[in-house]
């Protein structure tokens, strides 16, 4: 299987992995063959990548790190979150509980499994799919540290909930396809104190979820808000919230900007180690993150293309590549594997889309 965007679909293609929308109903079955208006559909949906069954990647099935239905419960969980907390109306925190639960069994079982991609499934529920990807990257991070399973469901529930307080901003400014004015950045910036003081008001989580809600966007040299909290007066779980953040953010599509490669949201972490971000927290988070996910088109620095075809946990930077054109753009007759982790002097040079 190997991604590829929706634009490139043609028909008779057929889907490798099944795709659901944002409330977690199955839009395309896998196996399924695509005809045009499943592309419309698709669209529709504001999906824009999908997994494709491919010949000259051959048959290759991709763990998911989380089941699907975790993730579709705790969607669904944020839902209901949020709109309580639109009504001021109390929230389940068992409920929250219990599929946290769920995902840290799941993280603890697939323990040697690397984040591939977390695909959004429609842009505009992007609120409610960033909450629960941003606890899976932290709860990732926290194992990577040791964290017990206590300090886990604090770090997770702080997550899931870290933009509860969008609720409490209008919409109109929350899903404005264009760049806000400072007037509208000032009233989205107040999210972190109006999700603080809601979930404050409930007395049913500790410091530690609170402070997480009210300080994911302290920023390591004092830049950020709303206190301008710089270094170890950040407490350590929020760093984690604030790196698995601007992650997600920077590499999901949304209304009114593309995605950034996986690659190049890494190397903007690592670029603000120091300034905006805990350096050594960086280098925890990315042992997790499959820098060019399965199915993924690289160029190596021999001219040669392939896709990538596996990923190691530690070593994000060197998968397995099965080579299918050679160093002139040659399709092969035999393509071959070459893993780079026993291949030091070969390296990625660039990344494609489409051969």
């Amino acid at each position: 299987m190997r991604l590829l965007t929706v634009n490139k679909i043609k028909e008779d293609m057929v889907c490798a992995k099944t795709v659901f929308t944002a409330n977690g109903t199955i839009l395309i079955n896998k196996g399924t063959k695509i005809k045009y208006n499943y592309i419309e559909r698709l669209l529709k949906h504001g999906i824009k990548r999908i997994y494709i069954e491919n010949d000259l990647i051959g048959d290759i099935e991709i763990d998911d790190i989380i089941k699907d239905e975790a993730i579709q419960k705790a969607i669904s969980i944020v839902d209901s979150t949020m709109n309580n907390i639109s009504y001021y109306q109390e929230i389940d925190i068992e409920q929250i509980r219990s599929v946290l639960n769920t995902i840290i069994k799941d993280l603890f079982d697939n323990n040697n499994l690397i984040v591939q991609i977390m695909e959004i499934r429609a842009i505009n529920e992007y609120t409610l799919e960033h909450c629960v990807k941003v606890a899976v990257l932290s709860l990732l991070t926290g194992l990577t540290l040791g964290y017990s399973k206590d300090e886990l469901m604090d770090l997770g529930t702080g997550a899931i909930l870290h933009d509860v307080g969008k609720a409490l901003i209008p919409k109109e400014i929350i899903n404005k396809p264009s760049q806000l004015t400072k007037k509208e950045y000032d009233i989205i910036k107040e999210h972190t104190n109006l999700g603080y003081k809601a979930i404050r008001r409930q007395n049913c989580v500790n410091d530690k979820v609170c402070e997480i809600i009210l300080l994911h966007h302290e920023r390591y040299d004092g830049k950020g808000y709303p206190t301008g909290l710089k270094g170890d007066e950040i407490p350590e779980y929020v760093k984690i919230v604030s790196i698995a953040d601007v992650y997600d953010a920077l590499t999901t599509d949304r209304v009114y900007r593309k995605r950034v490669e996986v690659s190049m949201a890494i190397e903007y972490l690592m670029s603000m180690g120091g300034i905006q971000f805990d350096y050594t927290l960086v280098r925890k988070f990315i042992k997790n993150i499959a820098l060019y996910p399965i199915g993924k088109g690289i160029i190596l620095n021999t001219k040669e293309k392939g896709f990538v075809v596996n990923n190691f946990k530690n070593f994000p930077t060197r998968p397995v590549v099965k080579i299918v054109y050679d160093s002139d753009g040659k399709k092969l007759s035999e393509p071959y594997e070459i893993n780079l982790i026993n291949s030091n002097t070969i390296t990625i040079v660039a990344t494609f889309n489409d051969v």
